[in-house]
Parts: structure tokens; sequence; C-alpha cells
């Protein structure tokens, strides 16, 4: 078993004291969640390993099948977001990492459909197949429960605020 540095950089450390916390768990009552793994690295129980290889711990393993790193990835953000513990700025901070994978897979999505129906796509043709525009950033804001807008504003300041401002978020 691996640790990908991009897989485990998408997960908003714990505090000190919810690693203690967890440790203490995982001390007391073993590490009754199973490891997810994808090509033998780990997408999912990067702390529970660390305290298992820390205390010699028993742990159990799932191995998930994701078509691409991107899948896993989305996959790794999708679970942080179900994380109650989050502050809202951490939960826009991670939608917005995941905006930037699903805009690199749209990318390639169009490449390849340019390649199979030509270059260019007319809007009325998508009309008359009955296909809507994609708007991620609505797509992402509306998971999040909060306006466009003000996912917009916080991505502004992911990007510009210095990391003593996002540290107080």
């Amino acid at each position: 078993m691996q640790i990908k540095k991009e897989f485990r950089g998408l997960i908003p450390p714990l505090t000190n004291e919810e690693f203690e916390q967890l440790e203490k768990n995982c001390l007391d009552y073993g590490i009754r969640d199973k490891l997810i793994i994808w090509n033998d690295f780990i997408v999912d129980g990067h702390n529970r390993y660390d305290i298992a290889q820390k205390h010699n711990l028993d742990f159990k393993t799932e191995e998930v099948d994701f078509a691409d790193e991107e899948e896993a990835k989305i996959f790794i953000i999708d679970l942080q977001l179900a994380r109650r513990n989050l502050s809202e700025f951490v939960k826009i901070e991670l939608q917005s990492k995941k905006k930037e994978i699903l805009l690199i897979i749209g990318k390639e999505k169009k490449i390849e459909a340019g390649k199979l129906y030509g270059e260019k796509h007319p809007k009325e043709d998508l009309l008359l197949n009955n296909k809507t525009s994609h708007n991620t950033q609505k797509i992402l804001a509306d998971e999040l429960k909060i306006s466009p807008a003000k996912l917009a504003q916080a991505e502004v300041i992911i990007k510009k605020a210095p990391e003593e401002v996002k540290e107080k978020k």
C-alpha cells in the first residue's frame, strides 16, 4: 500500500485534537472502518493508516475501481465534503479543487468529441437534441447549498488571499 501526495493533499488535515481522538478510538476499539484502496494507493483512511503503522494495529481494506486518477480524486473530495466538522470555507476550497478536476475532464471530453464529431458543435444542434448547457459553477454551488456568486467570491480568496487570512476561515 502506498500514499500518493496528490491524494493526501486533497484531505484537510485533522486538528491535533481530532487526530488524538481518532488515535484514542483506534486504540480502544480497533480500526473499524476499512481503508479504501485503488491501484495500491490509499484513497480513504490516511490517518487511520498512520495510526495503524504507529501502533501495529490490524486493519481491513477494500479495493475500489476508478476509471482514472481524476475519478479517484473526485471520490476523495466527495468523502471529505461529507465530513461534518469542516468549515464552510474549507468545503468551498474542496469544491474549488473538484471544479479544477471537472474542468480538466470536460476539456478531455471536448477534445474527444471533436475527434469523433468534428471540431465544432453548432448551438442549434445541442438545442435540437434537448441538451442543455453545463454550468460547473452552479452545480458545485448547489452541492454546497450556497449561491454561485458566493462560491466565486470564495475562489478569489482561495487564489489571492495570504495564507494567514485563509487559516482564519
